[in-house]
């Protein structure tokens, strides 16, 4: 793995995902020279955690240019678009947790005021970046035409809120599958239809069709226990993803009796294997948690240091910011 030694970065929220952050940037290979929450005494324990000289202040405090190279902006969702316009227009380069908008338009302008700083700001859609998605994109040709592309998505991030806010919760969700099917499909989501059967609070099914591939995303905030899945299925196999651990499996599609009866071995032990060898690679590589933020950091940073493109184009999280206004409208209406 290319590092990207002396990249100055600051961290903006140290609650979970500002954790989490922290540990990816410094496993990609910047340092992280500031961190900024509005609970000051987060912002001195994440500091500290850091270790080495690491100031903590409000964020208007620690985002300059003559300290920093780039900004991980991961305060609470619905807070991103103040924190990123501060260090856009200072000239410094973005790295957002997802949705970095609550709109398009929104996103567009951001993404608008990027481009006449020349600076890089990238949305975090980390999923494509586990090595699991890497494999399935490699393996899409076996698979023949893809015919549906199925995702289940419990979290119990809702937990602790009241069932007005699960909505919300559930939505915000959304750019990550979207962000898969962008890179299975090639793009163009806001030319697919959707539709979304609400049953209530925090239970959203999402499903449309794009480019002739059904689509089908359930996202729910009671369903237990927690899970991140997607499956491929193809005209001559699937592809099954396990997004919380970011490993793939392939199934073929050959039919016959013995196959049918020996499916459920041969399919446990394929996924024995896969998440065996997946374990040991997260291990080696110190990502105990949301794989593929650490591929995704890797690739900012060399963007931000001019050495490579943008690892998630403008184009597309506009396509996917669209996207999602597009299922949020099709939501039905309360009486």
């Amino acid at each position: 793995m290319t590092r990207i030694p002396n990249l100055r970065v600051a961290i903006v929220g140290a609650g979970l995902m500002g954790r989490a952050h922290a540990r990816a940037a410094t496993r990609a290979g910047a340092r992280v020279v500031a961190v900024s929450d509005r609970d000051v005494a987060a912002a001195r324990r994440l500091a500290a955690s850091i270790g080495g000289n690491v100031a903590s202040g409000t964020k208007d405090e620690i985002i300059r240019p003559d300290i920093l190279d780039a900004v991980h902006v991961c305060t609470p969702a619905g807070h991103y678009v103040d924190a990123c316009t501060i260090a856009i227009e200072r000239g410094l380069h973005v790295l957002c947790e997802k949705p970095i908008a609550e709109t398009a338009a929104e996103t567009q302008s951001l993404f608008g005021i990027a481009r006449e700083r020349k600076v890089v700001l990238c949305p975090v859609h980390q999923f494509p970046f586990q090595r699991g998605a890497s494999d399935a994109a490699a393996n899409l040709t076996s698979i023949g035409r893809i015919r549906w592309i199925t995702a289940e998505m419990c979290t119990a991030g809702a937990a602790t809120f009241v069932d007005s806010l699960h909505d919300g919760i559930a939505l915000d969700i959304v750019p990550h599958p979207l962000s898969l099917i962008y890179a299975f499909l090639g793009g163009e989501l806001s030319e697919g239809s959707w539709t979304t059967p609400h049953p209530e609070k925090g239970e959203i099914l999402v499903s449309g069709v794009v480019r002739e591939t059904g689509i089908a995303i359930i996202l729910s905030t009671h369903g237990r226990p927690t899970s991140n899945s997607m499956r491929l299925i193809g005209e001559r196999g699937t592809i099954s993803l396990d997004l919380f651990h970011g490993f793939s499996v392939m199934e073929g599609g050959r039919v016959s009796r013995i196959r049918k009866f020996t499916r459920p071995f041969a399919a446990s032990g394929r996924l024995l294997s896969a998440a065996s060898a997946n374990a040991a690679r997260r291990g080696i590589a110190r990502e105990t948690e949301f794989p593929g933020l650490t591929e995704l950091c890797r690739k900012f940073y060399l963007a931000a240091d001019k050495r490579d493109t943008p690892p998630i184009s403008a184009t597309e999280a506009i396509d996917i910011a669209t996207a999602r206004d597009l299922i949020i409208a099709s939501l039905p209406t309360p009486d």
